[in-house]
């Protein structure tokens, strides 16, 4: 077994059963300013983290020294950090799940294209954002990174796993300008492969867009129709993450604390968490306590079923575990978050939502989502900006908006779903949703 002698010294000095995590990622990014490199960096880390049980408490321990001779250091920090821990409550170390699902990833090409055409593609990027028409006046961000990550789980119940996965991403914003009217747009794009980037299709879909919301014009304060665009949706349910959160359910901070197999939103709405979803760009065979991961309807057709757990909120709930204990990051405890959690396709296209709106408002950005929202009540109060709708068209753009509103009320309020689903970055994703009634301040 790797780590072996790990195992060992931790087994001579009293430590009843210890789990090893180890993490490794490598990668690079670059920014480009006005066509010249303005940053670049490359990085590596190791990590080894240790959980294990000395005298029925669980102790946790962390290095980036990977050494050997640095074994009875790090067990001892483990033994020290177990002493000084006050629950009463037993942790445990996973004996591992009957099955794992197996990921794969296309076969990865970021090897095949040198540094040198990577940032030879970011200036032609930044150029031909530029030269795409006059009314753009600068390009504010331009960068390329790549990751490449690794973890390994071990324990002494015998569990022995792997997971792995490889990405890069181009980012882009640039500055739209005629007269005094100004409009900032920013996008990007990620994949498992260098050639599914396809960095050039950012341009004319973001300075369309910033040429677009120029000169935009007022509109009364009322409640409206509301088409949240895909991406906006995204990012208000991963605002509301937490709220399907195990951890929340144990402090009593959701609403949804006892609303299991409740009605909670409109029939149309169901809400998904699946790792190892298909088309993800990161799938995760199993948490990071090595609970095997798989799909799981935690709103089903506007019934709320399961809060997402990990070992110790499952316990504490009596519920099952649901293979999302992760880390935030490689030194950090085992705490609860989805993973690829997205609302699920609908039929309706995006332009007939659009032509069923005698008059309502499209949202494209917001801003404040983290100050402007509360979980436990699930009201919000946000900026935005996007398009007003007048006869089924667009009629012109609006900004300086404050959209309003409460989280769960918006979920019954869903009118039509649209067949546009889109995954942001941080793994979340939704269809734009035609929303009946929100409240909009101009």
């Amino acid at each position: 077994m790797r780590f072996s002698r790990l195992f060992a010294v931790a087994e001579n000095k009293g430590v009843s059963e210890l789990e090893v995590y180890f993490a490794n990622s490598e990668g690079f990014d670059v920014a480009l300013f006005e066509g010249n490199i303005d940053s670049y960096k490359v990085s590596s880390s190791q990590t080894l983290a240790v959980r294990g049980i000395y005298q029925g408490k669980m102790g946790f321990a962390v290095t980036e020294n990977i050494r050997s001779s640095n074994y009875e250091f790090l067990i001892d920090r483990l033994i020290d950090n177990a002493k000084i821990m006050g629950s009463t409550f037993v942790e445990r170390i996973f004996e591992g799940s009957p099955k794992y699902k197996r990921v794969s990833y296309k076969k990865s090409d970021f090897h095949l294209v040198s540094v040198e055409d990577k940032i030879s593609d970011l200036k032609k990027l930044e150029q031909e954002a530029l030269n795409y028409d006059p009314r753009i006046v600068k390009v504010d961000h331009c960068s390329y990174e790549e990751k490449k990550a690794g973890v390994e789980i071990y324990n002494t119940k015998g569990l022995k796993l792997k997971k792995k996965y490889q990405y890069g991403v181009f980012v882009l914003s640039v500055v739209a300008k005629d007269g005094d009217s100004t409009k900032t747009v920013f996008d990007y794009t990620i994949a498992n492969t260098y050639a599914d980037l396809k960095p050039f299709d950012l341009v004319k879909n973001i300075c369309d867009e910033a040429i677009s919301g120029l000169h935009p014009q007022k509109i009364k304060t009322k409640k409206y129709p509301v088409i949240l665009r895909n991406d906006v949706a995204a990012s208000l349910l991963a605002a509301f993450e937490p709220v399907f959160n195990g951890e929340s359910a144990v402090k009593g901070l959701t609403w949804l604390k006892d609303k299991k197999d409740e009605l909670i939103a409109s029939k149309k709405v169901t809400i998904i968490d699946n790792p190892v979803y298909k088309d993800a760009i990161i799938k995760m065979p199993f948490d990071d306590e090595g609970v095997a991961c798989k799909e799981k309807k935690i709103v089903d057709k506007g019934v709320f079923k399961l809060f997402l757990n990990n070992l110790k909120t499952a316990a504490k709930l009596n519920e099952e575990p649901t293979g999302n204990g992760f880390k935030a990051s490689p030194a950090s405890s085992v705490g609860v978050s989805s993973h690829n959690l997205y609302i699920k396709n609908g039929r309706t296209s995006y332009e007939d939502m659009v032509s069923s709106i005698k008059e309502g408002v499209i949202i494209t950005s917001v801003a404040g989502l983290h100050s402007g929202v509360n979980t436990v009540s699930g009201d919000f109060s946000i900026q935005s900006s996007g398009f007003y709708v007048k006869d089924g068209k667009i009629a012109h753009p609006v900004t300086l908006l404050v959209l309003s509103g409460n989280f769960y009320d918006m979920l019954k309020q869903v009118d039509k779903i649209g067949n546009d689903l889109k995954f942001r970055g941080n793994q979340i994703g939704s269809p734009s949703l035609k929303i009946k009634k929100m409240s909009i301040s101009s």
